[in-house]
């Protein structure tokens, strides 16, 4: 949303000064309040309503399977794709790819902010997991049965 504020305000400021300098009319005084709050919304909309529900499933299908936290990257475009095509067959009747793939930046940067700093401690709990694999069918991976592990088994 920041970037979409700053974006308003520099354009905003443009067709200011080019009214101005042309002797055109300088708009009402509710223009650039109203175009602030129309991208808030639609920041908030697109945010809650497809970044943080997309985010959220793949989350939960990495957690529920054991996959590294990257993985979820895949699964979130996907869930992103089909929520955004659900939301255009409603509005529009039709689904825009070139909206799409404009909005597959933000939801990208969503992910890596909410999403990226956990990916570290992901890795490196599934690495560590899968070194501490057994060895053979029958072994405990290293750990007696006088131990306790990390799992508490």
């Amino acid at each position: 949303m920041v970037l979409g504020w700053t974006g308003w305000t520099l354009l905003y400021g443009v067709l200011l000064l080019f009214a101005l300098f042309t002797g055109g009319g300088i708009g009402g005084p509710l223009a650039y309040p109203a175009g602030m709050i129309a991208i808030g919304l639609a920041g908030v909309g697109i945010g809650w309503g497809m970044f943080a529900p997309a985010c959220g499933v793949g989350a939960w299908v990495c957690t529920r399977l054991r996959w590294p936290g990257i993985a979820a990257i895949p699964i979130v475009f996907l869930v992103f794709a089909l929520l955004f095509a659900v939301v255009c067959r409603g509005v529009t009747g039709a689904v825009s790819l070139k909206a799409l793939a404009f909005l597959s930046f933000p939801l990208g940067a969503y992910w890596w902010l909410t999403e990226g700093p956990g990916l570290i401690a992901s890795l490196v709990v599934f690495r560590r997991g899968a070194e501490a694999a057994p060895k053979s069918p029958g072994s405990r991976g290293g750990v007696s049965s006088g131990t306790i592990s990390r799992y508490g088994a």
